[in-house]
């Protein structure tokens, strides 16, 4: 379905009845208004006229789906997210290191020990 901005200039007549349809994808929940914007040029007698109209619809509730919900709340998180992983990852390097530091005799025994019994 073209956009608005990509939609082409359409003849209509008097003789046929002409129809246009869009879905429109809210970009937030609340109260909500739709503006119809349609430009018209009219031919009366051989004289092209420009028309503009514009329609203000009433007051529409935009409503959301759980999922919707949710993508919108892990959205809104994800700088905390992104901030706890970082504070995280420190924090797990720093107890690696420390236990590294306290064990890294015993990991090397192991290893000579290792290397002295099978050659």
């Amino acid at each position: 379905m073209p956009r608005p901005e990509e939609s082409q200039p359409t003849a209509v007549t008097t003789l046929d009845t002409t129809t246009w349809t869009w879905q429109v994808t809210p970009t937030k929940l609340g109260r909500a208004q739709l503006l119809l914007s349609l430009d018209a040029l009219l031919v009366v007698n051989g004289e092209e006229t420009r028309i503009n109209y514009r329609i203000l619809s009433p007051d529409v509730n935009v409503w959301a789906s759980w999922d919707q919900h949710l993508a919108r709340l892990v959205k809104s998180l994800a700088s905390v997210w992104t901030v706890l992983g970082g504070v995280a990852a420190v924090l797990l390097w720093l107890l690696g290191l420390k236990l590294w530091k306290k064990h890294r005799g015993t990991v090397a025994d192991l290893f000579k020990n290792a290397i002295k019994k099978n050659p």
